[in-house]
């Protein structure tokens, strides 16, 4: 296939948010009729081993733009992030010695939750105070900071990600948002790029190509679109051919209900495939 020749883009690393460029989870549940969908780092997946942040500080900010799910719409979710990285760099402080590790976001009725495990919490409650006291702030914020030793509060997300593989509903969650982006004009073909990663986690991202030619792999490489920045990631213990086949299986079973299937469908080509290896035609 000339996979890396002819560069079918392999991500340098699924989302990041901290220093360290950490991976995190996609998971997506409903609370109350309504879906809450979120991303947990992965390095919090057993939750342990982080005793020198015991304090759990919530940030939990109201959107003002959102879809019939409540969700964040896509510019809504760009002025998130964007607050998101200017909250997490005063909080964390220093890198090299965090004062908070950024445990991760949840997004539920009209709202994102921001999570982080802290050290000290004093600098923290000052800083997210002058915050929610500024009348220019971008976003109205809420936040409470509890001590929280053994990390009981976010143990359902731990729990949740350290034990879920995917599933029609999280695909279906993570691909509805997608296809909600500013897709180019220029897209002919879609292709869902797997990728294994550490620790048995697996990542999948779906990029536009400008051509298609269902004789030649190479297509997949003329991209001019991805969700790189924003990949679904699950843990799973199986092999990567069980990997391919289950991924296969949930992208047909959207083919054959999900919302977006109609717009699937009409381009040209769409396939599935691990970056490394062949391209399986859907």
């Amino acid at each position: 296939m000339g996979i890396f020749d002819c560069f079918r883009k392999k991500k340098d690393n699924v989302a990041t948010t901290q220093q360290t460029q950490d991976t995190f989870t996609v998971f997506s549940i409903e609370g109350d009729s309504l879906p809450c969908v979120g991303s947990i780092n992965n390095r919090f997946a057993n939750n342990k081993g982080w005793e020198e942040y015991p304090w759990n500080c919530s940030v939990v900010v109201r959107c003002k733009n959102v879809n019939d799910a409540q969700l964040p719409t896509n510019e809504e979710s760009s002025i998130l992030n964007d607050l998101e990285d200017r909250l997490n760099k005063r909080i964390v402080t220093d890198p090299t010695n965090p004062n908070a590790l950024f445990f991760g976001r949840v997004n539920w009725n009209a709202t994102r939750e921001l999570i982080w495990k802290v050290k000290n919490p004093e600098p923290v409650a000052a800083f997210l105070q002058s915050v929610m006291d500024d009348k220019n702030a971008i976003r109205e914020i809420d936040f409470k900071i509890e001590k929280d030793k053994e990390w009981k509060l976010t143990e359902i997300y731990s729990t949740g990600i350290s034990k879920t593989g995917l599933n029609y509903t999280k695909f279906e969650t993570w691909l509805d948002n997608v296809m909600q982006m500013n897709i180019p004009s220029d897209v002919v073909a879609f292709c869902f790029n797997l990728y294994e990663d550490e620790n048995e986690t697996w990542t999948l991202e779906l990029i536009g190509a400008s051509s298609f030619d269902k004789d030649d792999s190479d297509w997949a490489c003329d991209e001019v679109f991805s969700t790189r920045e924003n990949p679904l990631v699950w843990h799973d213990n199986k092999e990567w051919k069980d990997i391919l086949t289950d991924s296969e299986s949930i992208i047909r079973e959207y083919l054959q209900k999900g919302k977006y299937r109609k717009e699937l469908k009409a381009r040209q080509g769409l396939a599935i495939g691990f970056v490394d290896g062949d391209l399986v035609l859907l």
